[in-house]
């Protein structure tokens, strides 16, 4: 994924078109030719439940984090966005303790230690350059050594 966002000449909004229109025509598709398994639910439309402004979000939400996740493609790489997706799990256990009274476990905190070490250790390597800086830096390098 990541290649093909930074590498091709397509427009990053084409290449996103390209991708939502695939997945409505595979839907649909998989809709109208694939049976209900249940008999009690034969009755049901494609846009049943979809009244619900909460179900209406969840849509629209995931759409919006499949647009941020190409853009962290095209702009940082694949490391960044799982970086990004832990320090995320992170926040939401934060947020579910102090609005929902939840719990943090040990391995919760486990957890969170690791991924703090991996940022740490990520940030701290010559891999978190943007790549414009480390070929520069490079350039500098080897005109030196000449």
């Amino acid at each position: 994924n990541e290649y093909i966002v930074k590498h091709f000449t397509i427009d990053l909004n084409i290449q996103n078109s390209t991708l939502y229109l695939s997945g409505v025509i595979w839907n649909l598709l998989a809709f109208l030719l694939v049976p209900n398994p249940t008999a009690s639910q034969q009755s049901l439309g494609f846009f049943d439940g979809y009244a619900n402004p909460l179900a209406l979000m969840v849509v629209v939400l995931n759409t919006c984090i499949g647009l941020v996740i190409n853009l962290v493609y095209k702009y940082a790489d694949a490391i960044v966005k799982c970086l990004a997706q832990d320090v995320t799990a992170i926040l939401l256990s934060i947020i579910s303790v102090v609005f929902f009274g939840k719990t943090i476990l040990l391995t919760m905190w486990c957890g969170i230690i690791i991924v703090c070490c991996a940022l740490y250790s990520y940030s701290m390597s010559s891999n978190a350059l943007p790549t414009s800086a480390v070929s520069s830096d490079r350039v500098q390098t080897t005109e030196r050594a000449r």
